[in-house]
């Protein structure tokens, strides 16, 4: 299989750099990067039980999804909900750099 080196530091720095300036080719840079995040998932650094930005979103996001159930809001929440899971996604995704 044919592979750059560094080449996910690249598509980061890439994603980074046309953020503010288009709307599609973010996100066709952030499929390649979770695909690239998939597939090399065994070279992720594994670390002990660290307190994290990754935790504290995580658990923001289950108290926030319990609380929502419980009132009866979820329906006007869930725009918060996705941005949440964008930016878990991203915090996974950028874990590799």
């Amino acid at each position: 299989m044919f592979k750059i080196k560094n080449g996910f530091e690249y598509l980061a720095y890439g994603l980074i750099l046309v953020l503010f300036f288009s709307k599609a080719i973010p996100n066709i840079i952030l499929v390649v990067l979770s695909l690239w995040t998939i597939i090399d998932f065994k070279s992720i650094k594994k670390t002990k039980f660290e307190f994290s930005a990754t935790i504290f979103l995580v658990a923001l996001l289950v108290f926030l999804s319990f609380k929502s159930i419980i009132l009866g809001t979820i329906n006007y929440d869930l725009k918060v909900y996705k941005g949440l899971l964008l930016a878990l996604w991203l915090m996974f995704v950028f874990k590799k750099i």
